[in-house]
């Protein structure tokens, strides 16, 4: 069979890259699908594509949380960090939430911040500058957090930051780490480091971002503190920052992820966060809300303020609860991404300028300037991937 047949009536993709034929026992296993499930051939082949097996095809087109759910003890690390937690809310102690400055990281930092919030904790959030203080946990911040919380909770970041980690517990102040970058083990200096990337984790749950980790340490939490006869929330109810931080960090939509952005989507909708219900309204997205409406408006204006030195601006938004307010905020981070969308148009033209024909004959090529803002260099080198079809650096 030749593969370069053209497939469905079409030989080029929009990006004009010549389409791949299906191979033979694909087409037959699609056909399968299809007659099984009556769903179309398109979806059948890029079900078959994925190398599902038949009993899996209702979970991923219905993907629900109670059939994808999988036990968080398994995760290594997570009965101490729901040991040191508890404790924590039983002697009401102080905690400071550190996390990284995009969207997933502030998502998590608000999970957090809600669910405490119904044991009468207010946490600390503190989110690094990424011009000044770079990504990650950082001595300065850590140290000055640790002289005045028993607790300090690292989300989408801390995985490598044993220094800063040491120099906090120097002031007996606990450390975990809630993250799914790749990296540590055994030996970190966290009190706990709860990811399924650690270098010692057997787990399957790779495909998680940060909040998907953090939404599992809550359902964890959640069933320890019954034992003690808490008054537990209904985290169900917050998959809307879950799905948010899923699809805008651009983790793999399979298995679970899939089941917290189908159900996410949902609690979107039902407008229960006032922050994510106000940037729809601005935003003025009809329902009903997808992820192409998380993953091109919502999500870039939440990170616009982490990529132009108001870092704090997105989790303030995500755990507002005064509508008027929280209308304030969602203008302030539409500005801000109208600026980033013009910052990159230039920064773009700049970086095209900059290369020379000779490099365009490599497979990698790079820029840099002294102009080009740090938080935007990442989308840019993107920009150039998809233009120039090469391996690019930004700097």
């Amino acid at each position: 069979m030749n593969n370069n047949e053209i497939f469905l009536n079409n030989k080029f993709s929009l990006s004009n890259k010549i389409w791949l034929k299906p191979r033979k026992d694909t087409q037959e296993l699609a056909t399968n699908f299809q007659q099984v499930y009556q769903i179309s051939y398109p979806l059948a082949i890029f079900l078959a594509q994925k190398g599902l097996e038949i009993d899996q095809i209702e979970n991923f087109l219905n993907p629900r949380i109670k059939f994808s759910m999988t036990d968080p003890s398994l995760l290594l690390d997570m009965n101490k960090a729901i040991t040191i937690i508890t404790n924590t809310i039983i002697n009401n102690k102080k905690v400071a939430i550190f996390a990284d400055y995009d969207v997933d990281g502030g998502a998590s930092a608000a999970l957090l911040y809600k669910w405490f919030e119904n044991f009468k904790i207010k946490p600390t959030i503190y989110i690094p500058d990424r011009d000044r203080e770079g990504y990650g946990p950082n001595i300065e911040a850590m140290t000055k957090l640790s002289l005045d919380h028993d607790l300090i909770i690292c989300v989408d970041c801390g995985t490598i930051s044993d220094n800063p980690i040491t120099k906090a517990k120097k002031n007996n102040c606990h450390v975990i780490v809630v993250d799914h970058h790749q990296g540590g083990d055994k030996n970190t200096k966290a009190d706990a480091l709860v990811n399924p990337n650690r270098l010692d984790e057997k787990s399957e749950l790779k495909f998680l971002c940060a909040a998907g980790v953090t939404f599992l340490l809550l359902v964890a939490l959640n069933r320890e503190l019954k034992k003690f006869e808490f008054n537990v929330p209904d985290i169900l109810l917050y998959l809307d920052l879950v799905a948010l931080a899923t699809v805008s960090d651009v983790v793999p939509l399979i298995k679970l992820n899939r089941a917290f952005v189908r159900s996410g989507l949902k609690i979107i909708e039902m407008g229960k966060n006032v922050g994510i219900k106000s940037l729809i309204e601005i935003s003025k997205i009809s329902k009903p809300i997808n992820t192409n409406h998380i993953g091109f408006n919502i999500g870039p204006k939440i990170n616009a303020g982490g990529r132009l030195g108001s870092p704090k601006l997105g989790v303030e938004l995500l755990i507002e609860k005064n509508q008027d307010e929280a209308i304030k905020i969602a203008k302030t981070l539409e500005s801000l991404n109208e600026n980033r969308k013009f910052l990159e148009n230039v920064m773009i033209d700049k970086a095209a300028s900059l290369l020379k024909k000779d490099q365009l004959k490599n497979e990698f090529i790079w820029v840099a300037d002294k102009e080009f803002k740090p938080g935007i260099t990442g989308i840019i080198a993107s920009r150039l991937l998809e233009k120039y079809n090469k391996t690019s650096l930004v700097i």
